[in-house]
């Protein structure tokens, strides 16, 4: 089972733990200190003087830059934010090794010696260019031996830099290269002009484009005039042949007079008829029935006469007379002037498709001489654009040239160099106050290594980070402030601690017996009960043991027995197994005599009363300590009836391994561990004990514990 820490402790905080390394390796602490401020000091003394001086630079776009292309640009004067690739220029440039060799008076680059590119790097490294932010401004920053030389060295650098621009700019020799190209252009114009106009003199053509035009316009009427003359003769050759057609039918004389004679006399003749027959059909149908045949006879008579009444009726009589027919005239007339007409209307049309040939031979003459023109006129084009595009170059190159020779660039100069007379480095107090602050942050982690690397144990982390147990409690070396009053509450937690790990093991030992675990082993029940009695109506043994002597054993379980008995009313003994261990050595038997200590309150052995000697034999192959602890065992059992705490006061693991042998008799362990007493290594060899042991370990106390920081520092904290 593992122990349980007590609810009460409290892990030390950071500042603690920082504050308790310093002041317990306080001579280390101020040592480093004292040690970085030393070279602080004597690096201070040893850096040479230096002066700073300044200037300001302001970039504008006074002036336009044309890019060195055979296109034609704008010519605008831009204004307005400057962009920040220009201004990161103008700082490269100043920065450059160039402008640096050009200040100190050296030549080109490439012929430099040694020494000047030294005395270059030196300016370089001394030279601070930076951008101002969100401005268009560059600040100038150089380092120097005295005042009047950091100004003069400044001053030098500028005028470097714009002697540098003046001769790297973009129109320097730029003038030039466009004039000659330029009168290259001329020439190449005026062959291209000559070849235009042979072209056009040859063709006829003034303007392609413009006669082209003209010949599809022509064409576009003559078409139309060929159609509307074919209409015309199309229009007078169907009339001609209708005419024609006409006069075939037309008869040569028509009628002049016509009169009809109506035919009286047949109709009355007829209508008497018919009424006749009527009346006789009346009477036969009176007499005979329908289908008599002279009854049908006589309908068919009636039927007869009606007919030929209607026609006499339709049919009159006429008289007509004839004379000579005008339209055919007309028409004879008609044809013989249409011929004419046809014939003219025949030969305009040809004429106008003969133009119309013409017209169109014209036009495709012009397509093919187009390509040719095209080229000729593209060539002549292109020559005077570029003809233009050189002149306008050179003019804008000379101009660049005429204001980079009198430095008039976009860059001016707004803040003159100006030293101060304040040195710059060094800075006594700043490397002092720097030199302290990093000497206290490195002391300070030293402190820390030295105490966390330490192979002794100082603190209840440590304790914990060994034994992966959290620590009980700490008890407070007497001569430190307040450790009476700390202690006492430090020996409540370790009583409570010890409780509640018993009663723990206690309550799975009863869940055991009563089956619901399983019947206990020999291991894990308390020494000197049997199986059927109640672990709790027997007392608690527990054994103290420290890896080394004079950790603090002894005053640790007496001031627990005073605590248990004044506080909880408990029935405490104290056992020294040292002591017994000692008179069973010196007597062969483990008896032993108790007596109260009515001061404190608890039982403790009786060195006064003598026990008779048994000389018992001891078995060969066994050792004292093996004996003793089962010798002691049936008198633990007793002392288990008569009291509530058996508390073992057993010997360091390094002057006996009593404490081991003990497992049999005790509940439990509790580790003391003196502070900066006990190595790390001794340590894992109590806790390698307690693990080969049957018994639990209930815990670790950290004894004799030292508090190096100040008490009103640590009220603080």
């Amino acid at each position: 089972m593992p122990p349980q820490p007590s609810p009460n402790y409290s892990q030390p905080k950071i500042r603690q733990i920082i504050l308790e390394a310093i002041f317990r390796h306080e001579r280390l602490f101020w040592l480093t200190i004292a040690g970085i401020m030393l070279l602080v000091a004597v690096g201070t003394y040893l850096t040479p003087k230096k002066y700073q001086a300044d200037a300001k630079l302001m970039v504008q776009n006074v002036r336009s830059s044309s890019p060195l292309t055979t296109t034609a640009s704008d010519r605008l004067v831009t204004s307005g934010t400057v962009p920040t690739e220009q201004i990161s220029t103008q700082v490269e440039l100043l920065q450059s090794s160039v402008v640096a060799l050009r200040a100190i008076g050296a030549g080109p680059v490439g012929s430099v010696s040694r020494e000047k590119s030294r005395e270059a790097e030196k300016l370089q490294k001394a030279l601070s260019v930076e951008a101002v932010h969100q401005t268009n401004l560059i600040e100038l920053k150089l380092l120097g031996d005295s005042p009047e030389q950091a100004a003069d060295q400044l001053r030098r650098v500028i005028d470097a830099y714009f002697t540098e621009r003046a001769g790297s700019g973009l129109s320097a020799g730029a003038a030039s290269f466009f004039d000659e190209q330029l009168r290259f252009k001329q020439r190449q114009l005026q062959v291209d002009q000559e070849l235009l106009s042979d072209f056009q003199v040859k063709h006829g053509i003034s303007d392609l484009d413009e006669e082209k035009k003209l010949q599809t316009e022509r064409i576009s009427s003559l078409i139309n005039q060929s159609l509307l003359a074919e209409t015309q003769l199309a229009a007078q050759r169907s009339k001609a042949e209708t005419n024609r057609r006409q006069l075939v039918l037309t008869p040569a004389r028509s009628s002049t007079i016509q009169r009809s004679i109506t035919n009286q006399y047949s109709q009355e003749h007829l209508g008497t008829e018919l009424v006749d027959l009527q009346n006789h059909l009346t009477e036969l149908q009176k007499r005979y029935p329908e289908t008599d045949r002279q009854v049908i006879e006589t309908k068919e008579k009636i039927e007869t006469v009606k007919k030929a009444e209607a026609g006499a009726r339709s049919t009159p009589a006429t008289e007509e007379a004839t004379d000579v027919n005008p339209v055919y005239q007309q028409l004879s007339a008609s044809l013989a002037a249409s011929a004419g007409e046809m014939s003219a209307g025949a030969a305009e049309v040809a004429k106008i498709n003969e133009q119309l040939q013409d017209a169109r031979h014209r036009l495709e003459e012009l397509n093919m001489a187009t390509s040719q023109y095209d080229a000729l006129k593209r060539d002549v084009a292109e020559a005077q654009r570029d003809f233009d595009v050189y002149a306008q170059k050179r003019d804008e190159a000379r101009v660049s040239e005429e204001l980079d020779k009198a430095r008039m660039f976009d860059v001016s100069v707004v803040q003159p160099p100006i030293s101060q007379s304040n040195q710059i480095r060094p800075r006594p107090k700043l490397y002092m106050a720097a030199g302290l602050v990093f000497g206290f942050l490195l002391a300070t982690l030293l402190a820390i290594y030295v105490d966390t690397s330490s192979e002794m144990v100082y603190l209840p982390s440590q304790l914990d980070g060994l034994t992966g147990v959290r620590t009980m409690a700490t008890v407070a070396e007497d001569d430190q402030a307040n450790a009476s009053s700390a202690n006492a509450i430090a020996y409540r937690r370790i009583l409570l601690a010890i409780r509640n790990a018993l009663r723990h093991r206690e309550q799975e030992i009863v869940a055991q017996t009563k089956g619901l675990l399983g019947a206990p082993t020999p291991e894990n029940a308390p020494p000197g009960q049997n199986e059927s009695a109640d672990p709790m109506s027997y007392g608690r043994c527990v054994a103290f043991v420290s890896p080394l002597q004079g950790e603090g054993v002894t005053y640790v379980v007496n001031h627990l027995a005073e605590e248990a008995a004044r506080q909880a009313s408990f029935r405490v003994v104290v056992i020294d197994a040292a002591l017994l261990l000692r008179q069973f050595a010196e007597k062969g038997d483990a008896g032993f005599a108790l007596k109260k200590d009515k001061r404190a309150g608890y039982w403790e052995l009786d060195t006064t009363i003598e026990v008779p000697d048994s000389k018992n034999h001891i078995p060969r192959g066994t050792s004292l300590q093996e004996v003793f602890s089962w010798r002691l065992r049936p008198m633990m059992a007793q002392l288990r009836l008569d009291f509530d705490y058996v508390l073992l006061d057993c010997p360091s693991l390094a002057e006996s391994t009593l404490s081991g042998e003990l497992d049999r008799v005790v509940d439990g362990y509790v580790g003391i561990v003196g502070a900066g007493y006990s190595r790390k290594q001794n340590i894992h060899g109590m806790a390698a004990m307690f693990e080969e042991a049957s018994a639990p370990v209930l815990g670790y106390v950290l004894t004799r514990r030292r508090y190096p920081v100040p008490t009103w520092l640590h009220r603080l904290i």
